[in-house]
């Protein structure tokens, strides 16, 4: 298993890694392999085999179900050093979606049989594993539900946020970068609004001073006061 300095680190520091004794890191290490994919590439298919389980070293993976772009529902964006295609405990399981590459990607990939074993063997595991199937699912379902709820505003401002508690970089005590999942078109398809809401609702913030960004990079944004924003998704919607 040949890892980046980088990939290293992003492994060490991933929850899944750091809840395995040290039997199974080595275990871990000596079983999972390194994958890599290109931008849009689909590393599993709706209704494909559930033979592995992956840790994203790098890049960015949106998991989604529909018969095309238009018709897609996003389910959840996957940031590095969190693992992804964790349902695999039922007998003869396929994939409920699919899990596409958003620019380069890789992962370390590791054989279901073998994450089922270490998972058995853990009972921090079972609870990590059993954790995040539950969240990601009640996540889904508060998605649906800020569609029905949310003015178009309200929700790219929760999705912000999330992602901003999820994967962003603190600087100061206030501000949070993002370097992933903030493209309009990822904003777009998480909210259900048309990249050119999204592209006037990023600037109405900015301009109100609550984030910083660049058109010439769409992939960074930065937000500068994050208690400002909890405290207005809280008072207006007790999140």
């Amino acid at each position: 298993m040949q890892l980046h300095t980088t990939e290293q680190q992003t492994m060490s520091n991933s929850q899944f890694f750091k809840l395995l004794t040290e039997d199974q890191r080595t275990f871990f290490q000596s079983r999972a392999v390194v994958q890599q994919f290109e931008k849009s590439t689909k590393i599993f298919q709706t209704n494909d085999p559930t033979k592995f389980v992956y840790l994203l070293l790098s890049g960015q993976v949106k998991l989604a179900n529909g018969p095309d772009e238009e018709r897609t529902i996003v389910k959840q964006l996957i940031f590095q050093g969190e693992i992804f295609g964790e349902q695999v405990f039922a007998k003869n399981a396929v994939r409920g979606e699919y899990a596409e590459c958003i620019g380069a990607v890789r992962v370390l990939a590791i054989r279901s049989e073998d994450f089922m074993s270490m998972v058995a063997q853990n009972h921090k595991l079972i609870q990590y594993v059993s954790g995040l199937i539950v969240l990601r699912l009640k996540e889904l379902q508060n998605r649906v539900q800020n569609f029905v709820v949310m003015p178009a505003r309200d929700r790219i401002i929760y999705h912000l946020l999330q992602v901003a508690r999820r994967a962003g970089i603190t600087i100061g005590q206030e501000e949070r970068l993002i370097t992933a999942g903030v493209s309009p078109k990822d904003i777009a398809s998480m909210t259900d609004t048309s990249r050119q809401t999204v592209a006037r609702v990023l600037s109405k913030l900015q301009s109100e001073g609550l984030i910083y960004f660049s058109k010439r990079n769409a992939n960074k944004l930065l937000v500068k006061d994050i208690f400002k924003i909890e405290q207005y998704m809280t008072q207006a919607y007790a999140i």
